[in-house]
């Protein structure tokens, strides 16, 4: 059932996502930045966290939302110096 409707959202977004826009190509070019750097900002904020006495939903936002900004700011940062640009999979 979990393939069926990956399928089904990717046949959505096949159908409504045709054009090319500015918003699209960031997010094409941020793909595999996030893809590198996701886990370990997981990992890093998980392990910070062990020892808080939150619920456990409460501490899954945290993290994905931690997860989520710290890899945008790594891309951020990243397409930014020419340097780093190769280590991260960018043109």
């Amino acid at each position: 059932m979990g393939f069926a409707w990956i399928m089904t959202l990717v046949g959505f977004a096949r159908e409504w996502v045709r054009t090319e826009s500015p918003g699209l190509r960031y997010a094409t070019e941020a793909v595999f930045p996030f893809y590198i750097v996701h886990q370990t900002i997981t990992l890093a904020m998980v392990y910070w966290m062990r020892n808080w006495e939150l619920a456990v939903l409460a501490k899954w936002g945290i993290a994905a939302a931690a997860t989520f900004a710290g890899s945008a700011a790594t891309f951020d940062c990243v397409r930014r110096v020419a340097l780093l640009r190769p280590f991260f999979g960018m043109r």
